[in-house]
């Protein structure tokens, strides 16, 4: 599959150093939500900010726990969307690739561009399968490359070795998954189901 294939590609490019220093304590429900910027893999800049009256999915993975993110992220994904047709949603990617040396990096990104093209075609022909088209004013979708370990700085995890996920609503996180959490799929439906439907104001784009 192309995401199998990208995975595989990038541990051909990875050079092993040593884990990265302690992190701090990860955001837990209830807390503010660390504010990012970012620029994605296609170039797009944007900020959590510009998501505020967004449910935001923020998801974090590395060339170990991608194609398992992926296939969990997927399934959930089109679940939540289509539970809760009134709410808008915001994935926001990250892929840690802090161990990929400087001179390697264009070519990883091409590469990731590539195989992203190739999986976001996939993703929309299954959300027309379950009747639901992927417009930009229902769900947005950003991949974005943590080269230096900073976005895995900022969420407070040292690794990605199991994926991570938050949403993030009115600007607190309502919930946060670590890959090996008991009925991971079934808290993920729970949390999007608990969200307050938007106001009025915030419907429109």
């Amino acid at each position: 599959m192309k995401k199998s294939k990208l995975c595989a590609l990038c541990v051909l490019l990875l050079v092993t150093f040593g884990p990265m220093g302690a992190m701090a304590e990860s955001m837990g429900v209830g807390d503010r939500a660390n504010p990012m910027t970012f620029t994605d893999i296609d170039g797009h800049s944007a900020s959590t900010g510009d998501y505020n009256d967004w449910v935001q999915v923020w998801t974090f993975g590395n060339r170990k726990s991608c194609d398992r993110l992926t296939d969990w992220m997927r399934s959930s994904g089109i679940r939540a969307v289509t539970k809760r047709p009134e709410l808008r949603f915001a994935f926001l990617n990250f892929a840690d690739v802090s161990v990929v040396p400087a001179l390697f990096q264009p070519m990883t990104l091409a590469i990731m561009r590539h195989i992203n093209e190739g999986a976001k075609d996939d993703l929309r022909e299954a959300y027309e399968k379950q009747g639901v088209e992927l417009t930009p004013e229902r769900a947005r979708v950003h991949l974005t490359a943590d080269w230096d370990g900073d976005f895995l700085k900022t969420l407070g995890i040292p690794d990605a070795e199991q994926y991570h996920c938050w949403i993030v609503h009115g600007g607190r996180v309502v919930a946060h998954l670590v890959e090996g959490t008991p009925d991971i799929a079934s808290r993920f439906a729970e949390a999007i189901a608990s969200l307050s439907p938007p106001s009025p104001a915030a419907k429109q784009p």
